[in-house]
């Protein structure tokens, strides 16, 4: 998250303890850096983020992501869980997205997926950066 710029992760319950020392580690500190938020519901948090354009990834999406751009302003990326994904009813809040792949796999895992949408989603801001 933070090398695409975002610091801002919502964790709707029940979620990842993020101070299970495996997240911990995992994160090689960066969790540090982040500011996060737990919320009991979805409608909670969008109760607190009402004008957040909303893109919820899902199989069933209707857009493909390579379609969808982003505007300015803000956004929420909405993933489910790795196992599951979101259900059915997170077709109704905001833009549903899909990313496209081979019939090899039934699904991208979510790290996967997240690093994916977070690349696309700040493209403009990267586009003209040269290497480090």
């Amino acid at each position: 998250m933070l090398g695409f710029n975002y610091y801002n992760l919502a964790i709707i319950r029940p979620g990842v303890d993020v101070f299970d020392p495996r997240v911990l580690r995992a994160s090689m500190g960066a969790m540090f850096h982040l500011n996060i938020e737990y919320f009991d519901s979805f409608e909670d948090y969008l109760k607190r983020f009402p004008s957040h354009d909303i893109y919820t990834l899902m199989l069933k999406g209707a857009t493909n992501i390579h379609k969808v751009e982003s505007k300015k302003g803000y956004h929420s990326l909405v993933f489910g869980n790795e196992s599951s994904g979101l259900p059915d009813e997170y077709l109704d809040y905001g833009k549903s997205i899909f990313i496209p792949h081979s019939h090899y796999i039934d699904s991208l895992n979510l790290s996967m997926a997240l690093g994916m949408t977070l690349m696309h989603f700040s493209k403009d801001e990267f586009k003209d950066k040269e290497v480090l």
